[in-house]
């Protein structure tokens, strides 16, 4: 049995060939013999920068199947507004920081989940626009992953 706890599939260039063939063996064996109640009483809070179908279905579904719960936050729309980017003065539609606000959900959520693409139109240069924007994201929000979420940006 492998520790895949604060892992995520961002990329999997981080996992052994022996930790994919670990999680793809659990998740044929839950779909054989049927889903366990392995979150029960867990509740995941998912930021939706973007529009999701089946993003946001897998996940509401998948937290409902094994026992735990999904809120979904649309920052802009039936939540405040997030800023992401390092120094920004707070004086347009966002009304706290991405550190502030997973800060506040994680006090509250055992994961988070964050979808977000900064132009929504092509993810491999949206991510190399913005790291040379925000040279510093990764290294501050990695921080992050050791308190629960299972995704980021970039």
């Amino acid at each position: 049995m492998f520790n895949v706890k604060n892992k995520n599939f961002i990329n999997t260039q981080d996992w052994s060939k022996e930790e994919l063939d670990y999680v793809l063996t659990l998740a044929e064996d839950m779909k054989r013999n049927g889903w366990r109640k392995t979150v029960e009483g867990k509740t995941l809070a998912m930021l939706f920068f973007n529009p999701s179908l089946r993003t946001r279905t897998s996940f509401e579904v998948a937290m409902y199947q094994l026992g735990g719960h999904a809120i979904t936050l649309q920052p802009g729309k039936d939540a405040w507004g997030i800023e992401i980017k390092e120094g920004v003065k707070m004086d347009g539609d966002a009304e706290e920081h991405i550190k502030e606000a997973t800060n506040v959900l994680s006090r509250f959520c055992d994961a988070i989940a964050v979808r977000s693409f900064p132009k929504f139109q092509n993810w491999e240069e949206d991510k190399i626009r913005y790291e040379k924007e925000n040279p510093d994201f990764g290294t501050n929000f990695r921080i992050f992953d050791e308190d629960g979420i299972i995704g980021l940006p970039i």
